[in-house]
């Protein structure tokens, strides 16, 4: 068994993080042992994940979330039989990773690193800084005075 489990962790990457956390299972008074009703809601499948982020992401797929928990950006819980839980947290985890790329185009190793300074607590700056506000601005005159007609944006006053 312990050749197998080191195998396991060999080929997933687990040697060097650690292990997963695990979904603590319950055992209700005179009931038998499993997930409570209550912690089953709180926890859900990758598949349910899939479900629940299709929508939003159609381009999401178990493999990719699989890949991100391989790159350590998330870490959700595992039942005693190794299935993945996430929480409500590691699903707006995921929602943040997946913004992030579609949105920004950011790399992963940006991505991780911005995902640590909200886990410390830092707050990063604003999406809209002064300066890419600034370079938004020259870029959207540069365009008017190059004869360039730009669509109304519905969020700015008319001029």
């Amino acid at each position: 068994m312990a050749a197998r489990q080191a195998a396991y962790e060999r080929c997933h990457h687990r040697a060097r993080r650690g292990p997963p956390p695990t979904v603590p299972p319950t055992v209700p008074p005179g009931g038998r042992a499993g997930v409570s009703a209550q912690a089953a809601r709180a926890h859900m499948t990758i598949g349910e994940v899939i479900g629940l982020l299709r929508a939003e992401f159609p381009d999401v797929t178990i493999s990719k979330i699989r890949f991100l928990e391989s790159e350590g950006l998330i870490e959700p819980a595992r039942t005693p039989s190794g299935y993945r839980k996430f929480t409500r947290a590691d699903i707006e985890r995921l929602r943040f990773i997946l913004a992030a790329q579609r949105d920004h185009y950011l790399p992963l190793r940006v991505i991780k690193e911005r995902l640590e300074a909200r886990d410390r607590g830092d707050v990063p700056g604003p999406a809209h800084s002064p300066r890419r506000l600034r370079t938004l601005v020259a870029a959207d005159a540069g365009a008017d005075e190059a004869g360039f007609s730009l669509p109304a944006d519905p969020g700015r006053p008319a001029t």
